[in-house]
């Protein structure tokens, strides 16, 4: 399938220069880890199902409104455990994919739908603001294979609202959260599942999705969630 007009694909990695950049993934991801290893290792973890059941416990036993934000790296598994969570609940769902700007803007971008500023954080803000309030709030619908928004939906206000996404954890969005949790996933996990989504349900080829993975979106995890997932109150291990 051919990228939508004026997106540049990702640099492409022979076995070689893949090798060199894993390792230096690692060597930046040791650093970092090692820089919040206090913070880090003082907050609770726990695997999926036991993470689902904690989760549910707090949430119900806790004053409305309340707002859970999860984050964590690209294909790390939260978006399905969100929308699994909401359900439960009987939560609102938001997803900061649903706030892309437009492909035009993106593309100019390093990291591209992996870069913060892809993201609209303000409009975010406001509809979680209102939602605070009590108020319904309208969300953008994203096709993330046309990269463009195709229409709305309307989120109701049920008491408790679900905002999960790669920025979940922005300075402007994480003060409205009640429950910060993380996800956490292993390279090797995070990139099968990108193969699954992306070459499946995207219709982009396998070496497209790797050299993705290796380029934008390992760089966004040490850019900015590797530093952002010490602020969590729960780690899931995905």
């Amino acid at each position: 399938m051919a990228l939508p007009k004026g997106y540049k694909a990702p640099p492409h990695y022979t076995q070689r220069m893949l090798k060199e950049r894993i390792a230096r993934i690692k060597e930046r991801e040791q650093k970092l880890r090692k820089r919040y290893e206090d913070k880090f290792r003082a907050i609770p973890k726990l695997r999926l199902v036991p993470a689902m059941e904690e989760i549910k416990r707090i949430v119900t036993q806790s004053q409305r409104p309340y707002i859970v934000a999860i984050c964590g790296p690209s294909t790390s598994g939260k978006t399905s455990f969100a929308k699994r969570l909401a359900r439960d609940l009987n939560a609102g769902l938001i997803s900061t994919d649903s706030y892309y700007k437009t492909i035009d803007y993106v593309a100019k971008l390093p990291l591209y739908f992996d870069d913060v500023r892809s993201v609209d954080i303000r409009s975010i803000a406001e509809a979680m603001k209102e939602w605070k309030m009590g108020k319904s709030i309208i969300v953008p619908v994203h096709d993330p294979i046309k990269h463009e928004n195709v229409g709305s939906k309307v989120v109701p206000h049920t008491g408790i609202l679900i905002l999960e996404g790669i920025v979940a954890f922005h300075p402007k969005l994480i003060k409205f959260a009640d429950l910060k949790v993380y996800f956490e996933s292993s390279p090797q996990k995070r990139l099968k599942r990108k193969y699954r989504r992306d070459v499946k349900e995207r219709g982009r080829s396998i070496a497209y999705a790797r050299d993705r993975f290796y380029s934008t979106v390992e760089e966004s995890r040490l850019q900015y969630m590797e530093q952002q997932r010490h602020k969590a109150n729960l780690i899931v291990l995905a």
